[in-house]
């Protein structure tokens, strides 16, 4: 855990932020284009979204070494990616009872450990494909 955060794996990193940021500024200048060349004067973005895109791209580019690419049409499978993924981070962080007492696991108070289950079995099959 020390390694990944070391200011020299960091360092080592670095362009796949670079990258990474010009890439996705890249996309929302060409929607950006494509939107006022076809007219229109404004371009709504939910910076939210496109920040949380970015995060996800990059940790992916870090991990796996591709990213989902920016898309403002509905993708089916970018979707099941960031769904996937965004059920990892979620239960990642979240305080279960059963880490804290190991001995309540039985039990699955709030039914943490078959949601655990099922995210798993969905992120191996998404992954898989």
């Amino acid at each position: 855990m020390i390694e990944l955060l070391s200011s020299h794996r960091l360092n080592s990193l670095r362009h796949v932020r670079e990258s990474e940021i010009k890439m996705s500024l890249q996309q929302l200048y060409e929607l950006w284009n494509r939107k006022t060349s076809s007219g229109l004067d404004k371009v709504s973005v939910e910076m939210k979204t496109w920040f949380k895109d970015v995060t996800l791209n990059l940790i992916l580019r870090i991990i796996v070494g591709k990213r989902i690419p920016y898309s403002t049409e509905r993708d089916d499978e970018a979707e099941k990616w960031k769904k996937s993924l965004d059920d990892i981070m979620e239960m990642s962080g979240k305080f279960v009872v059963s880490d804290a007492l190991p001995f309540l696991r039985w039990l699955d108070i709030g039914g943490d450990e078959k949601s655990m289950r099922k995210i798993a079995k969905e992120s191996d099959r998404v992954m898989e494909g």
